[in-house]
């Protein structure tokens, strides 16, 4: 079977449907699942779909949290999934340190140090400069050194 063809239902699913009960729950389970596919042909249609979802503030957390993990794992194209995380990183870092943004942010950092993306840098370096607490300072830190420079 086509890589696409098992793509395009879990895609459908990303779509948040408010006239549906829990819809978030298979938004959540569709960005785990997207995130298997990873390191098949044509995965790289995926990354702006879970991007979409990460970047939309009015999407759950857990829903944003499932898009995260997944972009983290699209290691064979990083640049694509590191940009969908940079710009939610500017974003978060923008609106500063709150209650619903701090595991958001923090997360976002870790899957940018698992990317190793070195364009990762500067928005690494303003969380250090950041008023984000110091755990999520030590993890842009972290995620810092693991940036490949070559």
């Amino acid at each position: 079977m086509a890589p696409a063809r098992l793509y395009n239902p879990l895609l459908g699913i990303l779509t948040p449907q408010k006239s549906v009960r829990d819809h978030y729950i298979l938004r959540e389970e569709a960005c785990q699942a997207l995130a298997a596919f990873h390191d098949l042909d044509g995965s790289d249609q995926l990354i702006a779909p879970l991007g979409k979802r990460l970047n939309d503030a009015n999407e759950r957390e857990d829903v944003r949290m499932a898009a995260v993990r997944a972009l983290a794992k699209f290691r064979n194209d990083s640049q694509a999934a590191a940009g969908q995380l940079i710009s939610a990183l500017n974003r978060e870092v923008d609106r500063g340190p709150r209650a619903d943004n701090i595991n958001l942010t923090t997360g976002v950092i870790v899957a940018l140090g698992q990317l190793g993306d070195k364009r990762s840098f500067v928005p690494l370096m303003r969380v250090i400069q950041s008023n984000f607490p110091n755990t999520t300072k030590r993890r842009a830190q972290s995620s810092l050194e693991s940036i490949r420079w070559r």
